[in-house]
């Protein structure tokens, strides 16, 4: 297989997963998966757009219509690394409101769990209060009975 249809195969993908994602915020996971992909197919792209783009006759490789399907390519490229840029700001800013919503959630429970908490202090303190009035009561009772 060679580069331009390795390159052209990890870019359709890629494109394909932007495009079945285009009506939702995909996760940060999935962003930073494409980016990756894209990452790694930068050098590919660069060297074939360098070789599409030579205008030393002697250095020529490729033919007027490959050299179209490169830089046809190479857009492709360029428009697919350009629509991740918003999608990455989408997923941290969701990444980012998941996590608020969880630190807001623990917060309430540690709140919660300390309102609870104090509550059980209060009905101990006032079942000792009862328990200390009935011995206060008992003890007046049996000093007036004797």
């Amino acid at each position: 297989m060679t580069l331009f249809t390795r390159t052209s195969a990890a870019l359709a993908e890629v494109q394909a997963s932007l495009a079945a994602a285009a009506d939702t915020t995909p996760s940060a996971a999935t962003v930073e998966a494409w980016t990756a992909t894209l990452a790694g197919l930068s050098p590919a792209v660069t060297k074939l757009r360098a070789s599409a783009t030579e205008t030393d006759p002697a250095k020529v490789i490729y033919k007027p219509e490959m050299r179209d399907k490169v830089l046809a390519l190479a857009a492709t490229f360029d428009a697919v690394s350009a629509a991740l840029v918003p999608l990455r700001a989408r997923a941290a800013e969701a990444a980012a409101a998941v996590a608020a919503r969880r630190l807001a959630e623990e917060q309430a429970a540690r709140e919660e769990q300390a309102a609870r908490e104090e509550q059980a202090r209060a009905e101990t303190a006032a079942a000792e209060r009862r328990k200390d009035a009935a011995e206060a009561a008992a003890a007046a009772e049996r000093e007036r009975c004797e």
